[in-house]
């Protein structure tokens, strides 16, 4: 049941819930023991990862925000093994979710979400999950993009991000909208490759990888994060961890040319990078450098 939850925003919390199933046999067409009716989001309670009072509901994982700059009510999330959903509530005590990929696309892993700064309605959304670094949750096949809110998705650039997951996706205003930036940690498992910085000048049709292409700046390596600069559109920031081929060049990059090329701001190693620019303070720009939590000592749910 991947994609049937149910999240419920409160002031400083998402939670995530698991729909109900249930067999019928009250009517005959639908004895069948294989055969489930969904009955609509339930809380999961008693969740065996975490310490919540009883009868309350357990924090699932949502890996991705996406708000809307017009509507405060407007709010879509990305979550590890849940697909995308979107409310329209999200100001209210307790907004109503709906589902918006489930059966629709080929995975519900979800890494990365953004809407587009040029057009309100268009959606991008980065696939591929990991638990911990323990490679759980599908390993990503594209990026999905919507043009309509959510209500239908279109798989790109499948040829290049099948197997990769996609740390951040972050379209653009540059071109009216056909650049598109992606950024992966690492690549497919079993494999040597290193993970980077990704770009589209097509609306996110296909995508060439930049990291270590030998003029921009970047090293052959994976990216964390990738942000842009709300004050300017061209400037973007790439967080380069020492771990995935990171290395002595792990640091902070810069682009100031739509990410086409890049310049080291920071390049002290770190295993970890995640950068962040302030939503509501774009004179905001930060940077944490972070530590692995052993998947064994981890106190999120992994769904």
């Amino acid at each position: 049941m991947g994609g049937n939850w149910m999240l419920s925003l409160r002031p400083h919390f998402v939670y995530l819930g698991a729909a109900l199933l249930f067999f019928s046999s009250v009517d005959g067409t639908l004895a069948d023991p294989k055969v489930w009716r969904e009955q609509g989001p339930g809380p999961t309670l008693f969740e065996a990862n975490t310490a919540v009072p009883l009868n309350s509901p357990a924090t699932g994982a949502v890996n991705a925000i996406a708000p809307s700059l017009a509507d405060p009510d407007l709010l879509y999330v990305g979550t590890v093994n849940g697909g995308v959903w979107k409310t329209t509530n999200a100001t209210a005590d307790s907004p109503t979710w709906i589902p918006l990929t489930d059966k629709h696309v080929p995975a519900l892993s979800i890494n990365s979400l953004a809407i587009s700064p040029v057009h309100s309605d268009t959606l991008f959304a980065g696939t591929g999950s990991t638990s911990s670094l323990a490679f759980e949750g599908s390993p990503g096949f594209g990026v999905l993009r919507s043009t309509n809110g959510g209500k239908s998705w279109t798989v790109l650039a499948s040829s290049t991000f099948t197997g990769r997951r996609i740390t951040s996706i972050v379209p653009t205003g540059l071109s009216g909208g056909n650049v598109v930036l992606a950024a992966s940690l690492f690549d497919r498992v079993g494999t040597s490759d290193h993970g980077g910085v990704y770009r589209s000048t097509d609306k996110g049709q296909f995508f060439v990888r930049v990291s270590g292409n030998g003029t921009s700046g970047l090293p052959d390596a994976g990216v964390a994060s990738l942000v842009t600069d709300p004050r300017n559109a061209r400037r973007f920031y790439a967080g380069v961890p020492s771990r995935f081929g990171g290395g002595a060049n792990a640091g902070i990059y810069r682009s100031d040319d739509g990410g086409v090329t890049w310049a080291a701001q920071s390049t002290r190693g770190s295993r970890a990078i995640r950068i962040r620019s302030a939503f509501f303070c774009p004179s905001i720009t930060v940077a944490a450098r972070m530590s692995y939590m052993p998947r064994s000592s981890a106190t999120a749910p992994s769904r």
